[in-house]
């Protein structure tokens, strides 16, 4: 039986390597692309049962990014959310139009969407805000 010299070996070694790496590579790109789905569903769904509310700012705080020639203005919020019973604090970070950054002043009134299920959750409910991919309540627990 004649037996492989390892120089022989070295090519194949490599590209089973390489395959495992890219293979690794795709299997988390398409577990990210499902999560990120996932999440999305569960946001318009909990979005669908969230109640319209009022919430006063009780800090705001801002970062701009630049994407591009675009600026994104994110303000980082602690919120005291109204519900039927009292008053709770709340964090949120939502995108705003720069235009309509004085509406979110400490002492601000805005309306919101309070979740149904953790009160301290709450959705923008104005068309200058939006939710921010960076929003704490996505790791809040319940």
């Amino acid at each position: 039986m004649e037996v492989a010299s390892s120089s022989s070996l070295v090519p194949l070694l490599v590209a089973a390597s390489l395959l495992l790496v890219f293979g690794a590579v795709a299997a988390f790109i398409v577990y990210a692309g499902l999560r990120g789905k996932r999440e999305r569903e569960a946001l318009l769904g909990r979005k669908a049962r969230a109640r319209p509310g009022r919430a006063r700012v009780l800090s705001a705080a801002t970062k701009q990014t630049t994407s591009g020639n675009q600026v994104v203005t994110d303000v980082y919020l602690t919120l005291e959310i109204e519900t039927p019973s009292g008053p709770v604090v709340g964090k949120a970070v939502w995108m705003v139009d720069p235009l309509h950054m004085d509406k979110l002043r400490e002492g601000s009134v805005v309306e919101v969407l309070v979740d149904a299920d953790v009160p301290q959750r709450v959705y923008p409910a104005v068309a200058w805000v939006s939710q921010s991919g960076m929003d704490p309540n996505r790791w809040m627990q319940r």
